[in-house]
């Protein structure tokens, strides 16, 4: 009757109750008559572990919907079979009899394997590659003595990581990536204003990653778009999602907490980072609004840890010198230290010269830390007062722009960027695994092995076997 018009192949282990791989029947009565065939899908790799089960990803669903929606053929994915194909299998609707699944194994060429080279087909096979770096090919590869294979250039030969770095298509791939994430910022940024009071956060959601998916459609990059789309959900589920629910409920506008005692009274000291806002969080606006006096703060810390580290030194170098100030946790009690300088002062000529001055050394050590701890202190506290009084003279326009430019917008560049930085360590990596995998011959193989045989047989007869 031709009432199935779509399989949908899933993965295995999705469902409680059973690990068997499961299927979607798309059933269509009103085009039954006028159908020409069912349009299968094989999405079952699309799915990441959670525990013991499989979890579809919001990128699986979403190229789902995609290619079903655009009836699109894409090799091992998915394919229009016709009624008559059907027919002659028997009405079997097996997904793979119709769609072949990607065979992954890496391909064994045995004349490769007994001569060298690497074989043309297996280089050729990585056509996206080649299409997006050109150039990148003949800078690893050369032709070699026999026909049909290929070779490591030198220069790919010294260093291949360098080699892949250095080309200029691969670098364009990644100057070409950013490029259009910039885009996608400020295309994003126009749409800000419709996040607002009222707003309906799920279809915000749906068309921001209608966008997303178009805007990396035609950057022609390393990376999947569906794998910038799904760091787009998942940032939103993370973070984006409550925010927006936020400002539909209550406008760009923020709320801040302070730390409560166990009595539920606002704590008498506590610190910038103490502050709670979950729209604005505090370390997002300090970074934004305050950076000189922030890298004063970790100026600060750092001069503190070092002095610290400089002291244990001292003690530790000179162990003798401080043994009897030691308490039972091994730490310098520095009241006491300070008294025995004192009485060194006095008396000079009842101390050894080396213990006074390792005792000198760690007491300016010791007192020039403490100024530093009490340069710390007046400055958090200072910049604990301005991030109050900030947060009180904040705007809408103000809150949304440091939402966008320094919370969502750092977060998901740095995301979409390490897709690209994952994208190229794959291509290094493939091409090492290609060259391991014809680097030595059958021949060379059983030399080496001829040469650790001779020389065990040498080393049995010299311990007399």
């Amino acid at each position: 009757q031709h009432l199935i018009t779509g399989i949908i192949g899933l993965p295995a282990n999705i469902f409680y109750g059973t690990g068997i791989p499961t299927c979607i029947l798309v059933i269509d009565k009103a085009a039954a008559h006028n159908s020409k065939g069912i349009f299968m899908i094989d999405a079952k790799e699309g799915f990441r572990k959670d525990g013991d089960k499989n979890r579809l990803r919001e990128q699986d669903i979403r190229r789902v919907c995609d290619v079903r929606e655009a009836k699109e053929e894409i090799p091992h994915y998915s394919k229009m079979v016709t009624w008559d194909e059907i027919i002659n299998n028997k009405y079997n609707l097996n997904i793979p009899r119709y769609v072949t699944p990607e065979d992954k194994e890496p391909k064994q060429d045995i004349f490769a394997h007994l001569n060298g080279g690497i074989p043309q087909a297996d280089v050729d096979a990585m056509t996206t590659l080649w299409s997006l770096c050109a150039s990148l090919k003949t800078d690893l590869f050369m032709p070699s003595a026999n026909a049909g294979y290929l070779q490591f250039t030198d220069k790919a030969k010294a260093d291949m990581d360098s080699t892949i770095q250095q080309n200029a298509s691969y670098q364009k791939q990644n100057d070409d990536y950013k490029a259009t994430i910039a885009k996608w910022e400020e295309h994003m940024k126009k749409q800000l204003p419709s996040v607002c009071p009222d707003c309906q956060p799920k279809l915000l959601i749906d068309s921001w990653g209608k966008d997303i998916l178009s805007i990396f459609q035609d950057c022609g990059s390393l990376v999947n778009k569906y794998d910038v789309y799904d760091e787009l959900c998942k940032y939103w589920e993370e973070t984006m999602q409550d925010d927006a629910y936020m400002v539909s409920r209550d406008g760009w506008k923020v709320t801040i907490s302070l730390p409560k005692d166990k009595k539920g009274n606002i704590k008498k000291s506590f610190t910038y980072e103490d502050i709670s806002c979950d729209l604005l969080p505090s370390m997002v606006l300090v970074n934004a609004c305050y950076p000189k006096e922030l890298a004063s703060i970790q100026g600060f810390k750092t001069d503190i840890e070092d002095i610290e580290s400089k002291m244990t030194s001292i003690v530790e170098d000179n162990n003798d010198s401080f043994s009897s100030f030691f308490n039972d946790k091994g730490q310098v009690k520095y009241s006491e230290l300070k008294a025995e300088i004192k009485k060194a002062k006095k008396t000079p000529a009842d101390y050894d010269k080396s213990d006074v001055d390792n005792w000198n050394d760690y007491n300016d050590r010791a007192e020039e830390l403490d100024r530093k701890k009490k340069a710390l202190k007046e400055a958090v506290a200072i910049l604990t007062t301005s991030v109050q009084g900030k947060y009180k003279t904040l705007t809408e326009d103000e809150v949304r722009e440091l939402v966008f430019v320094h919370k969502w917008m750092p977060t998901m560049r740095q995301n979409l960027e390490s897709l690209m930085l994952n994208a190229q360590q794959k291509v290094s990596s493939d091409m090492h695994a290609l060259n391991a995998r014809y680097e030595n011959t059958l021949d060379s193989l059983a030399n080496s092995a001829n040469e650790f045989e001779s020389a065990v047989m040498s080393h049995l007869k010299e311990m007399g076997f």
